[in-house]
This record gives C-alpha cells, sequence and structure tokens, in this order.
C-alpha cells in the first residue's frame, strides 16, 4: 500500500493564516510540477508562488476570493498548461476578472476587460509554458455574485477546494494536487504537485533529483514524521 501524508504536509500551508471572518490576512505557498511518471522527482518542470485570500460578508458568507501568481521557473522538456481550479457549489454565481503583467498568449485564458460571469466550479489556465518567463504575474479576482457558502477553512485547502494543476500538452496527462506516484522501489507515494507554505523556494536544477539539495524530503515521505515536515528549508 502506497503511503501518503496530505494532511500533515497541508496543515504547514495554513500555519501562516487560513481564511476567516472579514478580510483574511492573505497566505503565500510556493508549488513545484512533476510531469513524470517514474521521473527525475526535481518538481522544477513548472513552479509559481501563489497568493490566496478569501473575504467573508457581513452574514458570514463568502463574498470574494483573490488569487496572485508569479512564475518562478520552467524547466520542463513537455509543453504545458498551468490552471488553477477553485471548486464552488453548484448554485454559486459570480464574476471572474483576470489581470497580467503581460499580454496572454497561446492558451491562457485572456485578461479580462470586462469581468465575465460564471457558475459552479472554476478553471482559469493561467500560464502556457511555450511563453511564459520567469516573474510573469497572474492575478484573479472572484466576486461572489450568489451564494451561502462559507469561506474555506481547516487543512484539507488545497484537497478540497483549490487545485493547482498541470496538463502536459505534449503527453496528453494531467497531474492534480493529490495526485501521487511510487516513490522509488519503497510503498512510500510522493505528490506530482507540491504545495509549501513558503514564498520562495528553490527546486533542484536539471540532471538532479529533489533528494540531492533535500534529503529529508525521503524522511518525511518515507515516514510522514512531522520532525522532517519542513523538509525544504
Amino acid at each position: 500500500m502506497r503511503r501518503w501524508f496530505p494532511a500533515l504536509a497541508t496543515l504547514l500551508v495554513l500555519t501562516a493564516a487560513s481564511p476567516a471572518s472579514g478580510s483574511a490576512t492573505p497566505f503565500t505557498v510556493c508549488i513545484g510540477f512533476e510531469d513524470t511518471e517514474a521521473g527525475d522527482l526535481d518538481y522544477n518542470d513548472f513552479g509559481m508562488a501563489m497568493t490566496l485570500d478569501e473575504t467573508v460578508d457581513a452574514a458570514g458568507a463568502l463574498a470574494r476570493v483573490e488569487m496572485a501568481f508569479e512564475a518562478l521557473v520552467n524547466l520542463g522538456g513537455d509543453v504545458h498548461d498551468i490552471h488553477v481550479a477553485r471548486r464552488f457549489s453548484p448554485d454559486t454565481r459570480y464574476r471572474v476578472t483576470v489581470r497580467r503583467s503581460r499580454p496572454g498568449r497561446g492558451t491562457e485564458t485572456p485578461e479580462t476587460t470586462v469581468p465575465f460571469d460564471g457558475a459552479g466550479d472554476l478553471d482559469v489556465r493561467l500560464f502556457d509554458t511555450e511563453h511564459v518567463a520567469r516573474g510573469d504575474t497572474v492575478t484573479v479576482v472572484v466576486d461572489v455574485v450568489r451564494s451561502a457558502e462559507a469561506p474555506v477553512d481547516g487543512p484539507r485547502v488545497f484537497e478540497d477546494v483549490y487545485d493547482p494543476w498541470m496538463f502536459d500538452r505534449t503527453t496528453g496527462i494531467a497531474r492534480h494536487v493529490g495526485d501521487v506516484q511510487a516513490f522509488g522501489a519503497t510503498d512510500a507515494a510522493v505528490p506530482f504537485v507540491l504545495v509549501l507554505p513558503c514564498r520562495r523556494w528553490e527546486p533542484v536544477g536539471e540532471y538532479a533529483t529533489i533528494t540531492d539539495a533535500y534529503p529529508d524530503f525521503a524522511s518525511f515521505f518515507l515516514t510522514g514524521d512531522a520532525r522532517f515536515a519542513r523538509w525544504f528549508e
């Protein structure tokens, strides 16, 4: 049985702040993507920082979601679409504004001149890796028009609600938060999408694996021991 410890891993994401009443203090995570099964485990196929803030109204219902993304690394050999999905109940109605540091290119969701209407689950194509450069930014603002949804709270924010995910256009394979692969010949498993509670994180370069620079990565994912939970520092 392959083992993974997502609750322990994602609990760290919320140590700085979790959306609460009013306008919650935003928290930032770094996200690293691995596109290949049984690959090099370098998590540099794409990397970005994500800042999340949620605001509630006087009745405690979700009123606004603000997400900001910055491209940090893009070393994948394949061509990828980098998405963010936010799950909403089917009857939720909202308006979405997308702002970019440069015009959208390729498959990217274009910058909006006026907000577009949406309902139910939201998915935005943030980056097309054929066109992205380090430092490119995208901001997504969701103004909720009708909903009784509460803001996100708890350790499973990146498992149950938010999904920064990768579609590999070269192979046709998608990698989502929570997807795992075997960790070498062990019975443990490691994620394709790393979500780390930090503002900046440098993955290893090409021709290296993550354990070359971060040996406690193996200790954490093999044992789940909280002593190794901040292996990325």
